[in-house]
């Protein structure tokens, strides 16, 4: 028998079974690796911004739009951005200094400007009457770009009914 076709057949088949036990791995989509990198950006400069300005810092988070709505306690609580805004001017007096924790953040793109985002979260709020407020729980929201750049269109806040100090209440 030819020693040919094994010295030929012999690496070729170590490469077919060698390319088949390989970990097939989806091609990166550049276009959807940008929104991640720019909604990961918008989102981690939230923190800071609440922490150094209260929540007034919102008003350049969240889109101000008809389109824009929260919920948060299983209701209904921010029906538009222009309601946001106004809540947002009602709270901050009351508010001496927040702080704002996003842990294990996601972001799915959904197309070019727009993204599924979530993540865990705690925040404090200290109370101009010296009183201290805590939530920690999950968020869900979708992010939108304007030509402002990045803004949350809808958001979800949930923290866990059997917390110590939870007390659901409308805003």
């Amino acid at each position: 028998m030819p020693k040919f076709p094994c010295t030929v057949l012999l690496p070729l088949l170590c490469s077919l079974f060698a390319a088949c036990a390989s970990t097939w791995s989806p091609p990166r989509d550049p276009a959807a690796n940008r929104v991640r990198a720019e909604v990961a950006e918008f989102l981690a400069r939230i923190p800071p911004d609440i922490a150094r300005e209260g929540p007034r810092a919102w008003r350049r988070h969240l889109l101000d739009d008809k389109a824009f709505f929260m919920a948060t306690y299983g209701a209904l609580h921010l029906r538009s951005g222009e309601h946001a805004l106004r809540f947002v001017d009602e709270i901050a007096p009351k508010i001496t200094q927040m702080e704002l924790t996003l842990r294990d953040v996601r972001i799915e793109p959904l197309a070019e400007d727009l993204a599924a985002v979530s993540a865990g979260y705690a925040e404090q709020a200290t109370l101009a009457d010296g009183g201290t407020e805590r939530f920690a729980g999950w968020f869900t929201g979708v992010a939108v770009k304007t030509r402002d750049g990045w803004r949350l269109q809808h958001a979800h806040w949930s923290d866990p009914i059997d917390a110590p100090g939870h007390e659901p209440r409308p805003w």
